[in-house]
C-alpha cells in the first residue's frame, strides 16, 4: 500500500476492509443467530453494524448518535439487514427516552424500524425483542412483554433478550418475575453495564426492596457517572426513605447531568399506572419534577 502520511486513516481502512475480503469471514452460528439467520452478504453493512455497536454500548449521546448514523449506513448497504433495523430502532429510542433529541418524530421513527426488522426476519429474536422495547415505550404493556417472551423462548441464553423482557416485566409490576430474568441475564454476562444494573434496580424497586434495589443503583452509578437512570432513581429511592441529605446531593447531580432543565428528565417506562403516580409522587418530593 502506497499513501502519504496525511492519508493514514484512509489507509487503516482500505487494509482492513481488503483484509475481511480476502479471509472471507463468515458469521458463525452463534452470531447468526443474534444478528438473523440470513444475516447479510454486505461486507460493508456488517463491518458498519459493528462499528455501531462499538458506539452504542458507551451510552454517551455524542456516542449513541455516532452509533445511528453506523446502523444507517449498514441499511443504506443492505435495506433487507434486519440486524441493522433493530439496532437502528434501539438507538433512536435511547435518544428519545433520555431526551437527547429534540424531535417528536423519533419515537415514530423507531417503531418503523422495529416492525421492518420483523418483517425482514419475523423468527429473528433480537429483531423481537426491539419490537417489544419499542412497544414498551408507546406504553403497549400486553405487546411488549408478548414479543419479549416470543424472543426469548427463541433465545433462551441471550442476556440482552432477558434484559428486556425484564424490563418490560417490572414496568408492569411483576417484579418477583422481572428479577428471574434478570439475574439470569447478569450470570450469562458476568461483565455487567449500568442499563444492566438499572434493569437490576427496578425488579427490586417493584417489590419494595428498596435496599437491594439502592445496591445496584449505586453499582450503576460507579460504572457510569452520566447514565442517568440509576441516578434518577437512586434520588426516588432517598426520597421515599427519608434520607433527605443523600436525595438532595443527588438530585443536584442529576439536574446537573440535565443542565438545570427539568424537561429533559428520562421518560419513565411504567405501564402500571400504580407505579406511575408512585415514581412522579418521589420525583416531586425530590424537587426534580
Amino acid at each position: 500500500y502506497d499513501f502519504a502520511l496525511n492519508d493514514i486513516f484512509l489507509l487503516q481502512d482500505k487494509v482492513a476492509l481488503n483484509i475481511v475480503k480476502a479471509l472471507k469471514i463468515k458469521l458463525s452460528m452463534e452470531e447468526a443467530d443474534l444478528f438473523g439467520k440470513e444475516g447479510t452478504n454486505s461486507i460493508e453493512a456488517h463491518e458498519a453494524l459493528l462499528r455501531g455497536l462499538e458506539c452504542h454500548w458507551k451510552y454517551t449521546p455524542p456516542f449513541i448518535a455516532e452509533a445511528r448514523k453506523h446502523f444507517a449506513k449498514a441499511i443504506s448497504c443492505d435495506p433487507g439487514y434486519a440486524a441493522a433495523h433493530a439496532w437502528l430502532a434501539r438507538s433512536i429510542i435511547h435518544q428519545w427516552v433520555m431526551k437527547w433529541e429534540d424531535s417528536t418524530g423519533l419515537i415514530e421513527l423507531a417503531m418503523q424500524h422495529a416492525k421492518t426488522a420483523v418483517e425482514l426476519s419475523p423468527r429473528h429474536p433480537y429483531a423481537l425483542a426491539i419490537l417489544g422495547w419499542v412497544h414498551l415505550w408507546h406504553k403497549n404493556l400486553e405487546s411488549s412483554i408478548s414479543l419479549c417472551r416470543q424472543a426469548v423462548s427463541l433465545d433462551q441464553n441471550n442476556p440482552e433478550l432477558l434484559n428486556f423482557l425484564s424490563m418490560a416485566l417490572s414496568s408492569a409490576g411483576y417484579g418477583e418475575e422481572a428479577l428471574i430474568y434478570i439475574e439470569k441475564a447478569k450470570r450469562l454476562n458476568p461483565y455487567s453495564n449500568p442499563f444492566y444494573e438499572f434493569v437490576h434496580g427496578q425488579a427490586y424497586f417493584v417489590m419494595k426492596d428498596y435496599e437491594k434495589a439502592e445496591a445496584a443503583y449505586l453499582h450503576g452509578c460507579k460504572l457510569s457517572e452520566t447514565f442517568i437512570p440509576n441516578h434518577v432513581y437512586l434520588c426516588t429511592i432517598y426520597a421515599h426513605l427519608g434520607r433527605v441529605d443523600e436525595m438532595r446531593v443527588k438530585r443536584d447531580y442529576v439536574l446537573q447531568l440535565i443542565g438545570n432543565d427539568k424537561s429533559k428528565l428520562i421518560e419513565p417506562p411504567w405501564t402500571n399506572k400504580k407505579l406511575a403516580d408512585f415514581y412522579e409522587d418521589l420525583l416531586n418530593i425530590a424537587g426534580i419534577r
